[in-house]
């Protein structure tokens, strides 16, 4: 007797355990805007079970009576809910709001060296032997690494490899197209009336746009006359 009570008690005990179990479907949706939301998130920690809701924001989660879910989606408060019985809901969570965050620039994270920028010194090019005693830039840039001025005497722009119509010569940021004349012998560029040289030799920023060999960019500074 006591043994078809047990058989029973065990025949039995599976489908009270699955009595136990509900099954909460539903949406899962923005409260700000009602828009569904993807791929959020609704965990059963007790039971370790977790579902996602699909592109429509659906989801549905099988666990066992009274067990407390937890919803949730990046950027947004969690919510609870206690699955007491079989039932449909709209889950609507709460976008999370955050402290105010304050961005304090520091000067010193600007000043960066940039891998491949010579800052030319106007005094040097004036005092750097040149032909026919006229300073000439182009002239001086070619005692760099890496640059040529091409045939001996001239002046030209040949930066590792590159054409002298692959350069960028810029002066107060407009274009040079020209920046000698006399046949290439002698710079068109006047350097006493040039404040700052910056010669860029690879690496260039994005705003001088899509070059091949060379950036040379050059400011001009308040011109002012010799006394008598």
């Amino acid at each position: 007797m006591r043994l078809n009570i047990l058989f029973l008690l065990l025949l039995f005990k599976p489908l009270v355990l699955w009595s136990q179990k509900v099954t909460v479907y539903g949406y899962i949706r923005s409260e700000a805007t009602n828009e569904p939301i993807p791929f959020a998130y609704c965990v059963d920690s007790v039971g370790n079970r977790y579902v996602y809701s699909n592109e429509s924001g659906y989801f549905s989660m099988m666990c066992n009576k009274n067990h407390r879910l937890k919803f949730g989606y990046l950027g947004y408060e969690p919510y609870y809910l206690t699955a007491e019985r079989d039932s449909f809901v709209t889950i609507y969570l709460k976008i999370k709001e955050i402290e105010e965050v304050k961005v304090y620039r520091r000067e010193k994270l600007y000043l960066q060296t940039l891998m491949g920028k010579t800052n030319v010194s106007v005094a040097s090019v004036k005092n750097a032997p040149t032909f026919v005693g006229l300073p000439d830039v182009i002239k001086h840039l070619s005692y760099l690494p890496g640059v040529v001025s091409g045939k001996e005497g001239f002046s030209n722009l040949y930066v590792r490899g590159g054409g002298r119509d692959q350069n960028l010569v810029l002066i107060d940021g407009v274009p040079l197209f020209s920046y000698n004349h006399a046949g290439g012998l002698v710079s068109s560029l006047n350097v006493d009336g040039i404040q700052n040289i910056d010669f860029y030799k690879g690496g260039y920023p994005a705003r001088f746009g899509n070059l091949t060999s060379s950036v040379l960019d050059m400011k001009r500074g308040q011109y002012q006359s010799k006394k008598i």
